[in-house]
């Protein structure tokens, strides 16, 4: 690996460290379900920075289980981020509701 490629994934780490750490402040300061949700997009988008640079530098694979030819852990932790995000904007319109 070259120095040049360690850049993304420097920087992919820091600012998905950065979020992480500012939803576990939100984490403590909310009990609103939306912010909840954010909260753990936040956690999952940190995981799979740390699992995909593990990955990356060989020192664990994506190996099992499969769903399909889709590793089916890549495919959890690339999309559940999203999902969650999609989810706590529903849940945020569903409960600020003005009628």
């Amino acid at each position: 690996m070259y120095d040049i490629e360690a850049i993304p994934i420097l920087v992919r780490l820091m600012c998905s460290f950065g979020a992480a750490f500012s939803a576990v402040v939100v984490w403590r300061k909310t009990r609103n379900g939306a912010w909840i949700l954010v909260v753990l997009s936040a956690i999952l988008f940190f995981i799979d920075a740390i699992y995909s640079t593990l990955v990356f530098i060989g020192l664990v694979s994506y190996t099992l289980p499969f769903l399909g030819e889709i590793p089916l852990l890549q495919l959890i932790l690339v999309g559940a981020p999203y999902l969650f995000m999609a989810a706590s904007f529903v849940f945020f319109l569903i409960s600020h509701r003005h009628y």
